[in-house]
């Protein structure tokens, strides 16, 4: 059976699925659009008889029953609507999909913020490791490289290369100042392939030579 929707026939399957989609990307905007244009079409343009009514109710309500778990139907869209005015039905379906889209975003920037709390302590245990890269990160936490930089660089400050750099380089003043190993030894325990990348990373980003940092001054 198909229905007068948005100006051309679409499959009940359609509304549904498309409905589904805007609430599961939070877009309350567009959500506010199509319920527009479905109370439009079937109600001002056209009307439709009480059974179809009935028809359509049941097949926006389905959609939100996917989403009970999230936040239940409250108890007027429980109970019966063959008595209820179409726009007072639209209205409560519109504050309804609102609720699940605002409780859904929040649920996933919670989940966003311990995957990167869980990210930044692997490159914390694992920054003195010569094969630590990003690439490598995105395949072990199943994410892209580039979303997983961005992500990065919003929740540390900085880029990945920037904080892993910074997390060597701090240990590498700790091997200094202890003063057991050489430069290359020291280069090869906090993640450098070689002497010479050490020496231009802390050139870089100190100012100075390794071999001159007890003659001056470095914040802890």
């Amino acid at each position: 059976m198909k229905f007068r929707f948005l100006g051309s026939n679409i499959t009940d399957m359609n509304i549904e699925q498309k409905l589904n989609n805007l609430i599961s990307c939070y877009d309350i905007e567009n959500i506010h659009q199509l319920l527009a244009d479905i109370y439009k079409k079937n109600f001002e343009q056209h009307y439709l008889t009480g059974l179809m009514r009935k028809i359509l109710y049941s097949k926006i309500l389905g959609t939100l029953i996917g989403f009970a778990g999230t936040v239940p139907l409250s108890n007027e869209l429980k109970g019966s609507l063959s008595g209820m005015e179409p726009l007072h039905f639209f209205k409560l379906i519109e504050i309804h999909c609102k609720q699940i889209c605002e409780l859904l975003q929040q649920k996933n920037e919670k989940n966003n913020m311990q995957s990167l709390e869980e990210i930044r302590k692997y490159i914390n245990r694992n920054y003195c490791n010569c094969d630590l890269s990003l690439s490598y990160i995105a395949l072990k936490f199943d994410l892209s490289e580039s979303n997983l930089s961005i992500r990065i660089k919003e929740h540390l400050g900085q880029t990945f290369t920037a904080y892993v750099e910074e997390l060597r380089l701090k240990k590498a003043n700790m091997l200094l100042i202890d003063g057991q190993l050489s430069i290359a030894e020291i280069a090869e325990q906090v993640g450098y392939l070689s002497p010479h990348s050490f020496r231009r990373a802390y050139k870089r980003y100190y100012g100075t030579c390794p071999s001159q940092f007890k003659n001056i001054e470095i914040e802890p």
